[in-house]
């Protein structure tokens, strides 16, 4: 924000002169501009009063002692006319001479930002009016452009669920990259590296606002990128990177709300567009009737700082001037609410108990972000970004944002005088597949996948999956690690190993997320799980039967199998196919003779559902066909020579019918009975049959499986 790129050198003219806690203190102190855009505080000769310091702001010296040129916003030949403090807050009134030949925003929050500091330097406060001749200064602005109205009215809220349903709000990230009029820069340099620049983490905290608000119900509008993978500008840099400027007029609002002081509506060309980028904010949220608009930035104070000197803590500004008076109060009230909730969240849950509470200044009219805006308007600075051993590196923890941003939701909730729809910390069941039944001693693995609804989950802050109880009746462990970071809105899958006991019974496994050390939180994954005895015990086969069990190659053969077990079978199979379990104790299947002639086996095997398997054999022989007339099958001394070796294949009519056969007369007049259940033939027919001679049979027949028998006729 305006204090961001304040690079503040605490150079003073005499050896042990310190700064003072009171406005008349043991030497006044003046900051000035430096090339770069930042600060630098330095002691000026004369009375030591804050009147003498802001007095010196239009004089800076040519240089500071380490040789950097110094500059001021504050014009050279502007005069303090009067210095007023009460009620925590100053009214600093210069000559006309500040306004020069002209004014803009990015000008005005620049002499808001010496003045300010000055003060503060000086023992202050931190809330400061500045006029020109007795006119606020802001007022000296040029006028804003009118916007059109906006045709389609205020934008549809979502259909969605939550609290914030039914309510619009921006949130403004601050800064991005602008047209200086020669470049694409960002607003604020890299402080603290590896921190990124304010205009960049600013965006990233506001991802974290954004999930919360969006869950809540509420209808969001951005005035920079939210989504890191939308793609590039047409210069190169991604989208979220970009300013309100750029990306408003991607969004098709009016030049009038993106270009409103320059009017030049082709952006990155002609005169530097910085007051069009910090105008389009507030403008942006006028065009589109929104019920509040929210600002994020950081702050700063002494550039790349390190000790216990270096500033800290948050502020919630808002602005109570006459352009923005009908919403003073409520803007008031809604910068309290957020500064009040990211105070205590910081203080308790990151912790950090000593995190000042830097309240909530009034901008005065001072910052078009909080002026502009005829609605309730509020702008954090949060953190530090040039405290490098402190602020800075709480700026690059995710946790830290995530919770800050979090605690800001439940500001803005606070304010609409409702409860946040998730809390800090909230979890959401999203599945599991903890079994319901195990054997005694079986292991498993279990997976339980979350959602997180609220602050940001990885193990350095203590989350975890937790066994309820710190025990669990199937694992000995107690703890799952949370293996990356988890953001706001993302889910996450853990991984379990259950091993059930060996007593038979029925057990509770239930597990909830955990932040060791401050809360158990969210759904409950709660599983009866059956622990049943150990199955030592094989399944029994009484039989196995292949029917026929002398076959022609590639004949069908019907393989049954008799088989039981103590508690329950999990499959039989032939031959390592799965054989269908027909009735109580049966399970069959058919398969094709082998190919070639001789003796086969059938493996065959009875698996419980315990593991337990028994493994039985079938047999079967592939012979050779002999055709054969009724004369030669009725030489039995020949016949018993062939019958294990070969089929045997005949025909003639049928002479006579019983209900399992028929007599078969041939050419020779030779009568043979065949057995074949089930047939359908008659009386006369002329018929062929195939099967297996039975001369013990009484009388002696040809047994034949019924797709062996055929009409000729």
């Amino acid at each position: 924000m305006i204090r961001s790129r304040v690079h503040l050198f605490l150079t003073l003219l005499s050896a042990g002169v310190l700064l003072c806690s009171t406005l008349a203190g043991q030497a006044a102190t003046s900051v000035y501009v430096t090339p770069d855009g930042g600060l630098y505080a330095l002691a000026v000769s004369g009375p030591d009063t804050a009147e003498n310091a802001l007095e010196a702001l239009s004089s800076p010296p040519y240089a500071a002692p380490d040789g950097r040129a110094l500059n001021s916003a504050i014009l050279p030949g502007t005069h303090l006319l009067s210095l007023q403090i009460s009620d925590d807050r100053a009214v600093v009134d210069f000559t006309r001479d500040i306004i020069g030949d002209g004014l803009d925003e990015a000008r005005l929050e620049a002499i808001h930002t010496q003045v300010r500091f000055t003060l503060e330097i000086n023992g202050g406060p931190a809330s400061v009016s500045i006029l020109a001749a007795g006119k606020d200064l802001y007022e000296h602005l040029p006028p804003l452009n009118p916007v059109p109205a906006n045709t389609q009215g205020r934008p549809p809220v979502r259909l969605a669920a939550g609290t914030l349903a039914g309510k619009i709000i921006t949130l403004s990230p601050g800064h991005g990259l602008k047209w200086s009029g020669s470049s694409w820069t960002t607003d604020r340099p890299v402080y603290c590296a590896p921190l990124n620049q304010e205009d960049y983490h600013n965006l990233e905290m506001g991802i974290y606002l954004e999930t919360h608000l969006l869950e809540a119900g509420a209808t969001m509008k951005t005035n920079r990128c939210t989504n890191k993978s939308y793609g590039n500008h047409a210069i190169g840099e991604p989208w979220w990177h970009m300013g309100p400027s750029a990306w408003l007029q991607h969004k098709g609002y009016p030049c009038s709300v993106y270009a409103n002081y320059t009017g030049d509506c082709t952006l990155g060309t002609g005169a530097s567009e910085a007051t069009d980028n910090i105008r389009a904010r507030g403008l942006a949220s006028n065009y589109d009737g929104v019920d509040i608009h929210v600002a994020i930035h950081t702050n700063g104070y002494k550039g790349d700082c390190v000790g216990s000197g270096c500033p800290s803590g948050t502020g919630t500004y808002y602005d109570s001037s006459s352009s923005h008076a009908a919403w003073g109060a409520v803007s008031l009230d809604l910068a309290t609410r957020i500064q009040n909730a990211v105070i205590s969240a910081v203080r308790t849950q990151y912790p950090d108990s000593t995190w000042k509470d830097r309240g909530t200044p009034d901008f005065a009219g001072s910052n078009s972000e909080t002026r502009v805006p005829q609605r309730a308007a509020a702008l954090i600075e949060h953190g530090f970004h040039d405290t490098c051993d402190r602020d800075a590196v709480y700026l690059q923890d995710n946790f830290f944002k995530s919770l800050s941003m979090w605690a800001m939701y439940k500001g803005i909730c606070d304010y609409f005088g409702v409860a946040t729809t998730w809390g800090m910390y909230s979890s959401e069941l999203i599945s599991h597949d903890i079994p319901t039944s195990l054997k005694a001693g079986q292991t498993v693995q279990a997976h339980i996948t979350m959602r997180n609804h609220g602050v940001l989950w990885n193990s350095d802050r203590q989350f975890r999956l937790g066994a309820v109880g710190e025990s669990d009746p199937l694992s000995a462990a107690t703890r799952v690690q949370v293996a990356s970071e988890v953001a706001p809105g993302n889910s996450v899958t853990f991984t379990l190993t259950l091993t059930a006991p060996s007593r038979p019974g029925t057990y509770v496994t239930d597990w909830q997320m955990v932040r060791d050390g401050y809360t158990w939180f969210g759904d409950v994954v709660r599983q009866f799980v059956v622990v049943e005895a150990v199955d030592s015990v094989p399944p029994e086969i009484a039989f196995v039967t292949v029917t026929p069990n002398m076959a022609a190659p590639g004949d069908s053969l019907l393989v049954e199998v008799d088989a039981t077990d103590d508690r329950s079978l999990a499959s039989v199979t032939v031959e390592g196919l799965p054989m269908s379990h027909v009735s109580d104790r049966i399970w069959s299947r058919t398969i094709s003779a082998a190919a070639g002639l001789g003796g086969h086996s059938l493996a065959v095997t009875a698996t419980d559902t315990s593991g337990n398997s028994t493994p039985a054999t079938g047999t079967y022989t592939v012979a050779g066909i002999l055709w054969a007339s009724g004369q030669s099958l009725n030489q039995d001394d020949i016949i018993a020579l062939l019958a294990g070796q070969y089929l045997f294949s005949t025909w003639g009519r049928v002479t006579s019918v019983t209900v399992d056969g028929f007599a078969l007369q041939g050419a020779n007049g030779e009568t043979v009975q065949v057995r074949a259940p089930g047939h359908t033939f008659g009386q006369g027919h002329f018929v062929a049959a195939r099967g297996r001679w039975d001369g013990n049979a009484t009388p002696p027949a040809l047994i034949c499986q019924p797709q062996h028998v055929r009409r000729l006729d």
